[in-house]
Order: structure tokens, then C-alpha cells, then sequence
């Protein structure tokens, strides 16, 4: 499994409405993507965070992640949201892995 996690700076206008804006449009469009897996989203704990917003976002493959990046879904979340409510972005993918070696879990 792939996780990719994506950070967002806000911009200063959006309050506790557009952060839930943000989370329903998130859920609703990306998981429209066949190719997405599942979907998180959450506020850092620290007011202060440079990065107070985070999506998290599973694919199966990096193949099938980068489909999704090329989605229409995925693009009209990119125009209509991200663009309009962040001023940056910052991403990190990981490859997860459901090895059945304990010492590292």
C-alpha cells in the first residue's frame, strides 16, 4: 500500500467553516477515484503548526496513484478547493507494508 499524505497552509480567510468545507470535499470527490483506497483528514494539535491541515490518502499502488493525479475528480478538488483555500502545499508518500515481521510494527 501506498500512503500518501498531503500538508496544507490555509489561508488566512478560512475559518471553522472552511476547514469542514474543506473535509466534506475531500471526502466526497476524492473518494468518487476508483484508484483511492480510503481517506483522512485532521487538524494539527498545535494552533501554532505551519501545516494545520493534513489529507491522508491510500492507493493500493504507486501506479495507481499516479492515475489518480491524472483523475478529473482529483483535478476539479485541485481547482475548486485547494487552490482557492490553501497558499501552500507539502506532500510525502510511503510505502506501507503489512509484513508479518514484528520488529517492525
Amino acid at each position: 500500500m501506498i500512503l500518501h499524505l498531503l500538508f496544507f497552509k490555509l489561508k488566512p480567510e478560512v475559518d471553522e467553516d472552511g476547514i469542514a468545507e474543506i473535509t466534506r470535499s475531500a471526502r466526497s470527490i476524492l473518494l468518487k477515484i476508483p484508484e483511492v483506497q480510503s481517506i483522512r483528514t485532521g487538524r494539527a494539535t498545535d494552533p501554532d503548526s505551519e501545516w494545520p491541515f493534513y489529507i491522508s490518502l491510500e492507493f493500493e499502488t504507486l501506479e495507481k496513484k499516479r492515475i489518480y493525479q491524472d483523475d478529473a475528480m482529483f483535478l476539479k478538488f485541485q481547482k475548486h478547493i485547494v487552490e482557492r483555500m490553501t497558499i501552500a502545499s507539502y506532500h510525502m508518500d510511503y510505502q506501507t507494508d503489512p509484513s508479518k515481521e514484528l520488529r517492525f510494527s
